[in-house]
């Protein structure tokens, strides 16, 4: 048989009675508050042993106290709190109050041109509008048979046969064309390319881009005007070559449709070439608006 004494773990039924749960006092009453009240500006709270007070005076304002207080400020005037403010001249004031001269303040600066000019550059403003250049090509198959004259006429060039006007020796032969003029044209000098070759490389050749701007309404007998300009020899038999004349006679800056004259001035004596120039293509650059 096993044994284990609990007495010193848990106490006893007896030990439990015999046990005084009352505090020092032995009195079951005096721990309640019988009344709680304000007296005026103290604060009271009483038990079964008596009343005890704090007075709140020092803490919080009493009615009466904010009754008395006075929101107005010093001179109790309502009025005399409004101002106007005015600027006459480089002078500004304030009603009642001061005035101040504002004339030692810049609000005139002069900057000369090239200051203007360093002020917009540093801060991104657009000082011109970039020029753009566009282009009128026209090739050999766009020309009608009919517009072949004097000699000229197509053909082709090389051994993969490129289409070509052919413009021969001695005499002026030339090609006639029309083209709109384009809307977004600014109306300045346009430039013509011509693109050619030669069967021989025995001089240079002379050619003439004439033409004549016609508004809808006149008539389209004016003759064409416009200078030449030379067709360097090519540097070998069938090699493609360029060459630009510039100013090519527009009469007018707002016409219609632009007929343009295109001949080799072969019987020239500018014209040293003996050989038959070979025009691939021509390409019409201009300016826009």
């Amino acid at each position: 048989t096993l044994s284990q004494d609990l007495d010193g773990t848990f106490a006893t039924d007896a030990e439990l009675a015999a046990l005084n749960v009352n505090d020092a006092d032995s009195d079951p009453t005096n721990e309640y508050n019988t009344g709680v009240a304000l007296n005026g500006t103290a604060l009271e709270v009483t038990d079964a042993g008596g009343t005890l007070s704090q007075d709140l005076d020092g803490t919080f304002a009493t009615d009466a106290e904010l009754a008395a207080l006075s929101v107005n400020d010093a001179d109790s005037d309502p009025a005399n709190e409004i101002q106007d403010i005015s600027l006459v001249n480089s002078n500004l004031s304030i009603s009642g109050g001061s005035t101040i001269d504002l004339s030692g303040i810049d609000t005139d600066t002069q900057l000369n041109e090239t200051e203007v000019d360093d002020f917009v550059a540093n801060n991104g403003y657009l000082t011109s509008v970039p020029s753009t250049t566009r282009s009128i090509t026209i090739t050999p198959g766009m020309i009608a048979s009919s517009a072949f004259y004097s000699g000229a006429a197509l053909g082709s060039v090389g051994g993969w046969l490129h289409p070509c006007i052919t413009y021969p020796d001695g005499v002026t032969s030339y090609v006639i064309i029309s083209v709109p003029t384009p809307s977004d044209w600014d109306g300045t000098s346009m430039s013509i390319k011509v693109l050619y070759a030669s069967d021989g490389t025995t001089g240079d050749f002379q050619f003439s881009a004439a033409s004549r701007g016609v508004l809808v309404g006149q008539s389209l007998s004016q003759g064409p005007g416009g200078g030449s300009f030379v067709l360097p020899v090519p540097t070998g038999v069938d090699i493609l070559s360029e060459a630009t004349g510039t100013n090519f006679g527009i009469q007018v800056t707002n016409q219609d449709v632009i007929n343009l004259y295109l001949r080799r001035l072969g019987a020239s004596t500018n014209d040293t070439s003996t050989d038959v120039l070979n025009v691939v293509g021509f390409v019409i650059d201009y300016n826009t608006l």
